[in-house]
């Protein structure tokens, strides 16, 4: 985590002197390798970003800060932001290929930590999306005796059935190596979702067929004080 932090500082120089440079440059060719170098940064930025992200929710300190959240809306939020994100240029990051559909389904308030939460959520609706090269992904909730559920289902290239548990591990991709893959990232968001959902005495988990699309699940408790103590006294 010291690494990552120490990492930021001068990442954010590169990003700040290049995009300067980039608004004054006349020459076309310099203003293509400024932004070159202003991409990667960016990209590196997000790695980075990443790594602090899995370090915390790791951290066997971590501390949850509950209180009462309306599901319902913190996705609506989440979902609007994917919706809304534009690049360096201004073009949207969602493929013009995949709709993005919201269904709250009028979910009750639970007691949780919305700031994880919503880095839960996040990560797997952005997660769906990347994986769907065209079609939809939709985001529904729904309130039953157990809890909150959310479901993320997509129309994308799948998952194999003996990648469905390993896809939640740290650094993983359902294609596991490294150098073939199609997709960019440190395959840490699913990681993130897993331990969140985890800590709040919760669990995520996924069905897919190959080649026709995925759906996760996070399951988060009612109250997630109450689970956390239930699952200390089961562990004991």
């Amino acid at each position: 985590a010291t690494v990552s932090h120490e990492m930021r500082t001068p990442l954010n120089g590169i990003i700040g002197l290049s995009d300067a440079l980039m608004a004054t440059e006349k020459v076309a060719g310099r203003k293509k390798h400024l932004g070159v170098m202003n991409n990667s940064a960016k990209k590196m930025m997000g790695l980075v970003k990443d790594m602090l992200e899995l370090t915390a929710v790791q951290s066997k300190s971590v501390e949850l800060h509950l209180a009462q959240v309306d599901p319902d809306m913190l996705l609506g939020e989440v979902v609007e932001e994917i919706r809304n994100a534009v690049d360096k240029r201004g073009a949207p990051t969602l493929k013009k290929t995949v709709t993005l559909e919201y269904a709250p389904g009028g979910a009750a308030m639970v007691e949780a930590d919305p700031d994880r939460c919503y880095m839960a959520f996040k990560h797997i609706v952005d997660n769906a999306c990347k994986f769907t090269p065209k079609g939809k992904v939709v985001v529904s909730t729904k309130s039953d005796p157990q809890g909150l559920l959310v479901s993320v289902k997509d129309t994308g290239i799948g998952i194999a059935e003996d990648a469905l548990v390993r896809i939640f591990g740290a650094f993983e991709q359902e294609d596991d190596d490294h150098k073939l893959r199609k997709y960019e990232g440190l395959g840490v968001g699913l990681t993130v979702a897993h331990e969140v959902t985890k800590q709040h005495g919760g669990k995520v988990w996924a069905t897919s067929v190959k080649g026709e699309g995925s759906e996760f699940f996070l399951r988060f408790p009612e109250c997630a004080s109450e689970a956390i103590e239930r699952n200390k006294k089961l562990a004991a």
